[in-house]
C-alpha cells in the first residue's frame, strides 16, 4: 500500500525485536529418505520421513504435505511413502516462504540423487533423465475418485501433468551451464573423497 500510494518501491527495516516478534521464517526440518534402485538406476521406491520445527503457533500441517509431494513427486516411482510430524518449540514462528516446503523437500531427494549416481557409476544428469516423472504422471491406479479434486502435485498413479516440460529443463540447464558428463570412477574414490572433504568443512563451519 505504501509502493502504491508513495508510487516508488519501499523497503521495510524491522528492529531485531520486531524480526523476532513479528516476522516469520522457514521451517527446519529433519528429514530421513531412502530409494530403491535397480542396477541400471531405475528408482523403485522413496521412503522418506520429515520433522519440521514450525515454533510456538502455527501448525505447519500444510507445509508438511507440500514438503511430502515434493519428495515423492519429481521422480517416476512405483510405490512411495512420506511421514511428516510438526513440532511445537520455544522457537520463533515458522511460516509459509516462497515454494513452502519444497526447497527443504527438493535439498535432500536431491542430495540422495547424487549419491545414488555416484554409487551406480552413473552420471548425475544421466540418473535425472532415466528417472525424471513424465506428462503422463505417476505409474499405477488412480485413488482419488473421479468427481475429487487432486493437488497440484499429485502422488498417486494414473493423473496426467497439466504441464510437463521437466525433461527440455534438465537439457536446456545442462546447456546453459556447459554441463560436462561425469567419467564413471569404478570405485568412486576420487568423488567419495570429494563429498567427504566438502561434508567435513560443512560440519566444522
Amino acid at each position: 500500500m505504501l509502493a502504491r500510494k508513495a508510487g516508488k518501491p519501499v523497503r521495510m527495516g524491522y528492529t531485531q525485536e520486531e524480526e523476532l516478534g513479528c516476522g516469520k521464517w522457514r521451517h527446519a526440518t529433519t528429514t530421513r529418505i531412502r530409494m530403491g534402485l535397480k542396477r541400471d538406476g531405475t528408482i523403485t521406491a522413496i521412503d522418506a520421513t520429515s520433522a519440521l520445527n514450525t515454533g510456538p503457533y502455527a501448525p505447519g500441517f500444510g507445509v508438511a504435505s507440500r514438503l511430502g509431494h515434493g519428495l515423492t513427486y519429481l521422480y517416476s516411482c512405483p510405490d512411495a511413502r512420506f511421514v511428516g510430524k510438526v513440532a511445537f518449540t520455544n522457537s520463533p514462528v515458522a511460516g509459509s516462504y516462497r515454494g513452502l516446503g519444497a526447497p527443504q523437500a527438493h535439498f535432500a531427494l536431491e542430495s540422495l540423487a547424487d549419491e545414488a549416481a555416484e554409487k551406480l557409476h552413473l552420471d548425475p544428469l544421466e540418473f535425472r533423465r532415466r528417472n525424471h516423472v513424465g506428462p503422463a504422471g505417476q505409474p499405477g491406479e488412480r485413488i482419488t475418485p473421479l468427481e475429487n479434486f487432486v493437488p497440484a502435485q499429485p502422488i498417486e498413479g494414473g493423473i496426467p501433468f497439466s504441464s510437463n516440460l521437466l525433461a527440455e529443463c534438465l537439457n536446456e540447464g545442462a546447456k546453459r551451464i556447459g554441463w560436462k558428463p561425469r567419467p564413471a570412477d569404478p570405485d568412486g574414490s576420487k568423488i567419495g573423497r570429494q563429498i567427504s572433504r566438502h561434508r567435513s568443512r560443512l560440519l566444522h563451519l
